[in-house]
């Protein structure tokens, strides 16, 4: 199976497909919600990040970066 990576390329089809992703450490499943704007609360500065839930609805926010990094599509072998 080809190893599809979360990226920049592939969210929008994760978002609007709403394919599932597991974090790779943690093995929970997820479902992303969409990409959003979080202001920094110590230096202001505004970063991209990605809003998504977890199976009893409890909503999160992470970095984008970290959140490539830490989260797979389910079925990834990596």
């Amino acid at each position: 199976m080809e190893i599809i990576s979360i990226s920049d390329k592939t969210i929008d089809d994760i978002i609007k497909y709403g394919i599932d992703v597991t974090h790779k450490e943690h093995g929970k499943l997820y479902n992303i919600v969409g990409k959003v704007l979080c202001k920094n609360a110590d230096t202001g500065q505004w970063y991209r990040a990605i809003h998504y839930v977890n199976a009893q609805g409890r909503s999160f926010v992470r970095d984008k970066k970290d959140f490539y990094d830490k989260f797979k599509i389910i079925g990834d072998k990596q």
